[in-house]
């Protein structure tokens, strides 16, 4: 895994990019869990997890309206970013 932080426009934005296939795990939920990881090593609010209010929503963090996450997967690549105080969006694409 391969981490990394920038203050982007006076927002601190970090990011993680990772594969699935050498965690032994689904593309999702390695995305999941490396989003729960970086607000808790980074201590960027208290972890109360991840809802959605419906299916035509993104989902976002329960009890924290002032941060924002992205997740993207090609194939078993990861790239999660998570960002306070602005929305954040991260993209991976293969190259064929």
């Amino acid at each position: 895994m391969l981490e990394g932080e920038r203050v982007i426009a006076g927002r601190r934005v970090i990011w993680r990019i990772g594969s699935a296939a050498d965690a032994g795990v689904t593309a999702s939920r390695l995305a999941r869990a490396c989003v729960q990881d970086l607000v808790r090593d980074h201590g960027l609010f208290p972890w109360r997890g991840i809802e959605q209010d419906d299916t035509s929503t993104k989902p976002r963090f329960a009890g924290a309206p002032d941060a924002d996450f992205s997740i993207s997967h090609s194939g078993a690549i990861v790239l999660v970013a998570v960002a306070e105080g602005a929305a954040v969006g991260a993209d991976i694409e293969r190259v064929k």
